[in-house]
């Protein structure tokens, strides 16, 4: 639509975490099914308008964060040890905080 030169009437669309589902943002419903006629996959029949206090829970994003364990292996994310490899051989607090090792680095300068 862009290079004939048409807008798409579109603000914006996004793969939610839902599996088969796509949110198109737009301010009307003809524009939406036009943005999808002919895209593999994407029935304009099975399209519904959601309200829009249920469209900001779409877009939050969950991060997924696993509790580490004594004696797991870890990378260090922050500081002057970043990106480094660490052990862990404490956890303290329940899980919020612990006691790592870090792994030396080796400089191909140095030697």
């Amino acid at each position: 639509f862009a290079r004939q030169g048409r807008p798409l009437g579109i603000c914006g669309a996004i793969a939610a975490q839902t599996k088969g589902k796509v949110y198109i943002e737009s301010y009307s419903e003809p524009a939406v099914v036009e943005a999808i006629n002919g895209v593999r996959g994407l029935l304009p029949y099975t399209m519904r308008l959601i309200p829009i206090q249920d469209m900001t829970t779409v877009m939050t994003v969950v991060p997924k964060k696993k509790p580490v364990k004594k004696n797991e292996w870890v990378r260090m994310t922050r500081g002057h040890y970043k990106g480094d490899l660490a052990l862990v051989v404490a956890v303290r607090e329940s899980g919020l905080k612990c006691v790592v090792q870090c792994v030396p680095r080796l400089h191909p300068s140095a030697g």
